[in-house]
């Protein structure tokens, strides 16, 4: 179906409108907690001027200890320089900019798949509206997020190098920025495999003997090969994680129902129709080897479902094309509701884990407001030539976001940024061969020197009043002179200091208090 360019054009901004709304903020502030590290991350680049963890290449791409996959940081510092904007801000409308680019990419992606400007659309909303792409575009900075969004662009580009090669000139920056984004552009091998298996389908005509098999054999062949990818990670060592299998399975169809929704029901039906399907298309072919091909990685937690979910979104818009085309032949009126229906509970879907869900217990999901005026406190009234720790970690880096004053917070490429690290001193090796999945999976390297996230602990697990306490030396090492103590996370450190008398700040349920002299 073929739009005219005024219709097309209305029908986006209609869409973009949509993602906007569905971003606009339900919190007083930032949402997430790696989301506060980039943050952070962001803010060092701005103040210095440079990224002071990079220690070698590989610190480009985060792969080695005390570095961060640099382009997200870059990007936030970049845009809140040169809009003389705080790095908050710049984050929601980073995380709203990226929310309408989904929209653009998942068209691009679809489009060249089937060249339905119909079907594009349909893509192109479900995508952008789905509840795994609002859950990392709302608010809340994430390396995934920004990956997953371009992810289709690089479908989008892969398919179309096959009919020209000067998309390659795009394909291929584009890839080493993937790298620079998040490392699950170690996953970008499967489709470029798929692509490569499609073209030798088609040039080797061997469609042409798989078109000839029996639809119900074509399905016990394409079952068995789901199986066997399914299986296969069961004897790879290191590739699943520990646990009960069977929770671990339980938990990842819970996951993909929780960002695809309910519109899941159409990717079974409509994957069970393009087995089936006689005189497959090359798009048609590419998508289900594509599919066959990710499956091992449905037991990678973190990873695996991120690449699912563009694929089940072309699947999706598959099924629902079918149903349009169904209602049409029989010119059935009832076309309009059903459809809007379908469309209108996918996105309800997604609005109810948007605005209902966290209705209640948010606390541990945004910065509150009383964590958010003392880190405003300590940007205005300590120096950066002093310094400071937090009695729990993710409490601190919250902190650290927005004080923007030097701060251990545990966290190895924040800490080398602000000296806490000496690059010099690091004992490194690598843990893990490239031939072993551990390798992509895991960090690589070890490091033989106590990690900065330890000597936190080592604080927080000791007393501030115990003559040569871990605490103490490592106070007295560093400098510090401020603790930031949050009472809902009592500790070792937190208790003995209160004996002092050296508060500074009180807010009710948090503290700041000054560690200029040691008891």
């Amino acid at each position: 179906m073929i739009f005219s360019k005024k219709h097309l054009f209305f029908m986006f901004i209609l869409l973009f409108l949509l993602n906007i709304i569905l971003r606009l903020p339900t919190t007083p502030h930032e949402i997430g907690w790696d989301s506060f590290a980039i943050h952070t991350t962001a803010n060092t680049v701005s103040e210095f001027g440079s990224a002071k963890w990079w220690l070698n290449l590989s610190s480009v791409f985060g792969f080695y200890p005390y570095s961060y996959a640099s382009a997200v940081p870059f990007l936030l510092s970049g845009i809140s320089q040169l809009a003389l904007m705080e790095m908050e801000l710049t984050i929601l409308i980073f995380c709203i900019l990226i929310g309408i680019l989904s929209a653009l990419t998942a068209y691009l992606m679809a489009n060249s798949i089937f060249e339905d400007q119909l079907f594009a659309f349909i893509v192109a909303f479900l995508y952008s509206t789905s509840s795994g792409i609002l859950y990392f575009t709302t608010w809340t900075v994430s390396t995934r997020g920004l990956f997953i969004v371009l992810l289709p662009l690089f479908y989008y580009l892969l398919l179309k190098s096959r009919q020209s090669v000067k998309y390659m000139f795009l394909l291929v920056p584009l890839y080493i920025f993937l790298m620079a984004v998040h490392k699950l552009f170690f996953f970008l091998a499967i489709p470029v495999i798929a692509l490569l298996l499609s073209g030798l389908i088609f040039k080797a005509r061997i469609v042409d003997y798989i078109e000839d098999v029996h639809p119900r054999f074509q399905l016990l062949l394409v079952v068995a090969a789901f199986s066997l990818m399914l299986i296969l990670p069961l004897f790879v060592p290191g590739f699943i994680g520990s646990g009960p299998l069977s929770e671990l399975i339980t938990t990842q169809i819970l996951e993909y129902l929780r960002f695809i929704g309910i519109l899941i029901v159409l990717f079974v039906v409509s994957l069970l129709y393009l087995i089936m399907k006689k005189k497959k298309t090359f798009g048609e072919w590419f998508i289900l080897i594509s599919l066959i091909g990710f499956t091992p990685f449905f037991y990678v937690a973190n990873y695996g479902k991120w690449f699912f979910l563009s694929l089940a979104f072309i699947m999706i818009g598959i099924g629902l094309m079918n149903i349009i085309y169904i209602f049409l032949k029989r010119s059935d009126k009832s076309l309009f509701v059903v459809l809007s229906v379908i469309i209108i509970s996918g996105l309800l879907f997604s609005s109810y884990f948007q605005f209902i869900n966290y209705l209640e217990n948010t606390d541990d999901r945004y910065m509150d407001e009383e964590t958010y005026q003392v880190s405003s406190w300590m940007k205005g009234s300590i120096n950066n030539n002093e310094s400071a720790f937090a009695g729990e970690r993710f409490f601190g880096i919250r902190v650290l976001s927005i004080a923007e004053v030097p701060m251990l917070s545990g966290q190895g490429f924040n800490d080398i940024s602000y000296g806490f690290v000496d690059p010099d001193s690091l004992e490194i090796t690598r843990v893990h061969s490239v031939f072993s999945p551990s390798f992509y999976l895991y960090d690589p390297y070890k490091e033989a020197n106590s990690s900065s996230s330890w000597k936190l602990w080592a604080i927080q697990t000791t007393s501030f009043t115990t003559p040569n306490s871990y605490a103490q030396r490592i106070i007295k090492h560093y400098g510090f002179t401020y603790f930031v103590d949050n009472l809902r996370y009592p500790n070792t450190f937190s208790r003995s200091i209160q004996a002092t008398e050296s508060k500074l700040y009180d807010s009710g349920s948090i503290n700041v208090w000054m560690l200029s002299e040691l008891p």
